[in-house]
């Protein structure tokens, strides 16, 4: 089981790290809602860095949902990017045409999609394609456009799910709880503690102390990323021929 760091564990060895005891009140040099704001944000680089590095975790699948219709006058089916989705991983799909069971689309891109039709190209899977068509993005607004995926051939029926990687969902409370490893949450204090300390001379020992420790994590984090990853398959056609 992983082990748990609540944002108050977490912010106080921040403090403790780098030596500001008495400098975190709202009006002191480091407030606790300015350190509550970093430890957000690191845990969101430190879990870039597990997954950028073969990590498997923080996936989710999407519920599942009918294929809608065609797009007007053209030749792509287009479903919503997860709202709470960082990066879309996988699209599978349920159609007779699958033989009735799920089988996932191929990846594609977006600039392929004249070729990924059943006159020009045959998917590896035999049922078809997926590409990003566009990214969640804020265009001079408040407010977020939303992403969407394109599915091809747009004569998919059936149902649908996507896989996708997780937003991190912010901690706004002292009571909230991080599940990680050990190293990650070394990681994420000795990071803040280094930006913290990098810039005052008297704190060079902190940032030495910090800087050690933050190094031999990430060398641990980055080897054990990859060691639990997917086995060996092999497919094969749709016929039961093998590769």
């Amino acid at each position: 089981m992983a082990a748990t760091k609540t944002r108050l564990e977490l912010r106080n060895a921040i403090v403790s790290g780098a030596s500001i005891d008495g400098q975190t009140g709202a009006g002191g040099r480091h407030p606790a809602s300015t350190l509550n704001e970093a430890i957000n944000t690191h845990i969101e680089s430190i879990r870039s860095l597990v997954r950028d590095n073969g990590g498997a975790g923080f996936r989710l699948l999407s519920s599942i949902s009918p294929i809608p219709a065609a797009t007007a006058s053209e030749d792509f089916i287009e479903v919503p990017w997860p709202t709470d989705a960082e990066e879309v991983l996988n699209v599978d799909v349920f159609t007779n045409h699958g033989g009735s069971k799920w089988q996932a689309l191929d990846p594609a891109d977006w600039g392929q999609r004249r070729s990924l039709n059943f006159e020009r190209s045959y998917p590896d899977g035999g049922i078809g394609w997926w590409a990003p068509k566009s990214m969640p993005e804020a265009r001079g607004s408040a407010s977020v456009t939303a992403g969407v995926v394109a599915l091809f051939p747009s004569t998919l029926s059936g149902n649908y799910r996507i896989e996708y990687v997780e937003q991190w969902t912010p901690m706004t409370d002292d009571t909230h709880v991080w599940a990680c490893h050990a190293d990650w949450a070394l990681w994420v204090i000795n990071a803040i503690i280094m930006d913290i300390t990098k810039r005052d001379n008297n704190k060079k020992e902190n940032y030495a102390r910090a800087e050690r420790s933050f190094l031999r994590a990430e060398q641990r984090i980055i080897g054990a990323s990859g060691r639990t990853g997917p086995g060996r398959i092999v497919p094969k056609r749709m016929g039961g021929e093998w590769f």
